[in-house]
C-alpha cells in the first residue's frame, strides 16, 4: 500500500495548474464529480482512494478532496491519505460531536 500523503496540497498553486493543463470546463467538471462522491459518501464510511481512483488521477482527486474538507468538518483523511473517511456527528447539549 502506498502513502498518498505526498499529493497533500500546501498551498493553492495547484489550482491553476490544474486549470491550464485541463481547462476550466474539465476542472470544474472533475471537482463537480468528487465533491458528489463526497456528499454519498455515508456517514461512518471510508472511501478507498487507492481502490476507486487510477493512479494517474490521485492527486487531483486529493488536492479537491482536501479543498473540499476545508468546509465540511465531518470529514477526515487517514494519516497515508489513502482513504477519506466521512465521520458521524452526533448532537448533544447544542454541540455537535464527530466520531
Amino acid at each position: 500500500m502506498s502513502d498518498l500523503s505526498k499529493y497533500r496540497p500546501h498551498n493553492y498553486d495547484w489550482v491553476n495548474e490544474y486549470i491550464d493543463k485541463l481547462g476550466i470546463d474539465k476542472f470544474q467538471q472533475i471537482d463537480n464529480w468528487t465533491c458528489n462522491v463526497l456528499k454519498q459518501l455515508e456517514p461512518g464510511r471510508y472511501y478507498d482512494i487507492q481502490k476507486n481512483i487510477p493512479e494517474q488521477h490521485q492527486d487531483l482527486f486529493i488536492k479537491l478532496c482536501a479543498d473540499y474538507v476545508i468546509n465540511h468538518d465531518d470529514y477526515l483523511f487517514s494519516d497515508d491519505y489513502t482513504k477519506i473517511k466521512r465521520l458521524v456527528t452526533h448532537e448533544l447539549n447544542g454541540k455537535i460531536w464527530y466520531m
